[in-house]
């Protein structure tokens, strides 16, 4: 099946609204989370529980405070992968299981501005979660694998 310009056009324009209706629902109905680093500094995570936050992430960011992160909630122990497609800025990534102990990290992780993206993901493919925050954080606040982090919920 030949697709014709107009066709692409119309698919380009409709994932396009897509998005922008999934980061505006995202905005409204937004759920936020307080980190407390082992230092004492918060940070405040946007929730990604479903599959199209986790796919779109902080790709309508400009910046990335060292206040401000993501934090990515997978329902399951499968192994899993997360990419910086539409990043702007680098991020340090946090791999946690279900006690919110680091099992793995990443630090200084590029925006991603080849095809393919490269994909991130802890070592044994498997976590609970995952944390994106500033790039840097780790290594400020001395973070390491086995660090057990505070997490708590807030209304935003």
């Amino acid at each position: 099946m030949k697709l014709t310009r107009r066709t692409v056009i119309y698919i380009f324009f409709g994932i396009l609204l897509l998005l922008v209706v999934i980061n505006f629902t995202r905005t409204v109905q937004q759920q936020a989370v307080v980190l407390t680093l082992p230092g004492g500094q918060q940070v405040m995570l946007e929730v990604a529980d479903s599959p199209e936050e986790r796919l779109l992430g902080l790709f309508f960011m400009e910046t990335l405070p060292e206040d401000r992160g993501m934090l990515f909630i997978f329902e399951d122990r499968d192994p899993r992968k997360v990419w910086t497609r539409g990043y702007r800025f680098p991020v340090d990534l946090l791999w946690l299981d279900n006690e919110f102990q680091v099992v793995n990290y990443e630090e200084g992780i590029s925006p991603c501005s080849t095809d393919p993206c490269p994909t991130y993901s802890p070592a044994d493919g498997k976590a609970h979660y995952a944390i994106a925050i500033s790039a840097g954080l780790i290594r400020q606040q001395g973070l390491t694998q086995g660090a057990r982090l505070d997490l708590s919920h807030t209304a935003s």
